[in-house]
């Protein structure tokens, strides 16, 4: 087991203090903070964003490099959280409990002023579509104007404008959904990026040296390819739950914690949000030991090894979290029990 752990320590996992790891991760942040947003304000203010916030592995420093058919699409993954302050045509927000354990229902009071007052509709999950959709138009056009060359398809262009292209010291970072601009609706919630290396000293070990290409960008065969999962969310907020008028229940939620309401992938009337606590998540292992979150690491590896060589789904990344925090807790609990003691 030690040398295992060593072992997926030194080659399976992203290692963060990679130079060319860390010029990846500023050009995706400056990427969604500030070039996105700027995007999407250009195309609709009405969308009105309170915060973005960073999470997933690679903000918890547990991101594992995985097998070409466990990742199917993408080398990197980073999750941003788009904390939306309010929606176009819409009021004030009311979270009402779902029949499913985990999930919640966003209410919000119609205010066009040809309806009734006091009027609330569910909000659809497929907004995260619509969503997307409207950041890929506001990209679009910025590339418009900036008489971008990958607009030209039928040309080799290995980069882009200063909207979809950004250059770092290691490499150069490009989105490759909007090389022109053909009106199309974008299908997927995320958003998909190549690194083209100039030191080349990162690559996935499992890969050959030659990357398969699964972006949209023909001239990305041997380059990393990153996705980005960019979440429209709305905070919870416990004042504004409503109970269930079924039963007469309501979900408690802890008031030191934050909750966010996730929408599923977008599926015709799909009403129910789920419930989250990545920031919480978050928080545990960013301020766990090492050995904790290699702990966590190895678990993802051996997940992914079953299912891609066994054929096994064996542990699933979230239930091998689950785990983890629950031994950190635990282990917490026990620290605090002995200062008690003492």
């Amino acid at each position: 087991m030690e040398n295992l752990c060593k072992e997926v320590d030194e080659k399976i996992h992203v290692n963060l203090e990679n130079e060319e790891i860390q010029d990846i991760a500023k050009a995706v942040d400056v990427m969604v903070r500030q070039r996105f947003v700027e995007a999407l304000h250009g195309i609709n203010t009405e969308i009105k964003i309170d915060r973005l916030e960073f999470i997933g592995s690679m903000a918890e420093d547990t991101r594992i490099w995985v097998p070409e058919l466990a990742s199917c699409e993408w080398d990197l993954e980073f999750d941003y959280l788009v904390v939306i302050k309010s929606w176009p045509g819409c009021g004030d927000f009311i979270f009402v409990p779902s029949d499913e354990e985990g999930k919640m229902k966003i209410m919000y009071e119609v205010t066009d002023p040809q309806s009734v007052t006091g009027k609330y509709m569910n909000l659809n999950t497929a907004m995260k579509l619509s969503f997307m959709n409207t950041v890929l138009k506001g990209i679009r056009a910025k590339c418009e104007r900036n008489m971008c060359t990958r607009q030209l398809s039928n040309l080799r262009t290995d980069h882009g404008c200063q909207c979809c292209t950004i250059y770092m010291k290691t490499g150069n970072l490009r989105i490759t959904d909007v090389p022109i601009s053909t009106g199309n609706v974008k299908q997927e919630t995320v958003l998909f990026f190549v690194w083209s290396s100039i030191e080349r000293s990162v690559c996935n070990p499992f890969r050959p040296i030659k990357l398969p290409n699964r972006s949209h960008d023909q001239y990305a065969e041997d380059m990393l390819q990153i996705k980005v999962d960019f979440n429209p969310v709305l905070e919870v907020n416990n004042k504004m739950i409503v109970e269930r008028k079924a039963d007469g229940k309501a979900v408690v939620l802890e008031e030191n914690n934050k909750y966010f309401l996730f929408p599923y992938f977008p599926r015709l009337n799909n009403l129910d949000w789920r419930i989250s606590t990545c920031h919480s998540e978050l928080k545990h292992l960013k301020d766990t030991s090492k050995e904790h979150k290699l702990a966590f690491c190895v678990l993802k590896f051996i997940g992914k090894a079953f299912q891609v060589y066994g054929n096994i789904e064996y542990v699933k990344s979230y239930e091998a979290k689950c785990v983890v925090l629950n031994h950190i807790r635990g282990v917490k609990h026990q620290t605090e029990e002995r200062i008690y003691a003492f």
